[in-house]
């Protein structure tokens, strides 16, 4: 009876708990927080942190999982091994390349959210900044694990930095933010960023709306956020063909006193609680 290569080889063992655990944080910073936190937080929104929350207690799971299979097979294969002790040579093969799949999308991710960063403060291609990120980890990775792995903290370290610097700069200014118009300079800068314009979009705080009555920045300030993702939607699909200026103008409701925007208006007072201070329609006031 012949032993299995997983029994009879093992692989030299160069990472200490310290370089395990260090490496495994930067993987979670990179991808987690300075890669997917932008899209994770244009999709939750206010969930934002409900929905790390959970991935957090699932990520424990899984993490509390890894624990006790490796105390009980402490061998390297990890996944692969895992598997084939369980279900078979052949399961294990998938498995194992299935894990190989999934860190090859994990490290284009992290390399794209790299290259993304990197292009907001210099002018060169996204797509190009990450291909080079790519190249040099490889490079990395030839001369050897524990070199790569210390490279990897290093990294880290500038990563838990960087975060350490947002915190320490936000956190003596929380509920120091007010969305609204207060002074008369505050007043005058948002007039010349709105210029003609009825919105202006606001860097991290949505946007700001003015209109030629209260009637008229309701209905813009209700439908400009479903109208913008039903444009982003669309952009799926294909071009989207927008709208001409003389189509712009032959839809714009002038009058806020129209019945369309006051049966509008009518609703949108009432889920506000404020029913009762509407007045009498203007096409039913008795003169």
């Amino acid at each position: 009876m012949s032993a299995t290569p997983s029994e009879t080889q093992s692989l030299h063992r160069t990472l200490g708990l310290l370089e395990a655990t260090v490496g495994g944080v930067g993987v979670i910073l990179g991808a987690g927080i300075y890669a997917l936190v932008g899209e994770v937080a244009g999709r939750a929104g206010n969930g934002l942190w409900i929905s790390f929350i959970l991935a957090a207690v699932m990520a424990s799971l899984v993490g509390l999982g890894y624990a006790e299979m490796s105390s009980a097979v402490p061998q390297a294969g990890a996944d692969y091994e895992y598997t084939r002790r369980a279900l078979g040579q052949r399961a294990g093969f998938v498995v194992g390349w299935l894990m190989v799949i999934a860190n090859l999308v994990a490290a284009a991710a992290v390399a794209l959210g790299f290259g993304a960063y990197l292009h907001t403060f210099v002018d060169v291609s996204p797509t190009l900044s990450a291909m080079m990120a790519l190249v040099a980890a490889t490079l990395v990775a030839f001369l050897g694990v524990k070199q790569a792995v210390w490279v990897s903290i290093a990294m880290t370290v500038v990563e838990v930095a960087g975060l350490a610097f947002i915190i320490a700069t936000g956190v003596p200014h929380l509920g120091d933010t007010n969305l609204l118009v207060t002074n008369v300079d505050q007043g005058r800068d948002l007039a010349g960023a709105l210029a003609a314009n009825k919105v202006v979009l606001m860097c991290g705080h949505g946007f700001a709306a003015a209109g030629g009555s209260l009637i008229e920045a309701v209905r813009i300030s209700v439908y400009l956020p479903k109208n913008a993702k039903v444009y982003m939607e669309a952009l799926r699909l294909g071009e989207v063909r927008l709208l001409s200026p003389g189509e712009i103008e032959h839809k714009i409701i002038k009058n806020p006193e129209a019945p369309e925007n006051w049966r509008a208006w009518e609703y949108w007072a009432t889920r506000a609680g404020c029913g009762d201070m509407l007045e009498t329609p203007p096409w039913s006031r008795k003169e």
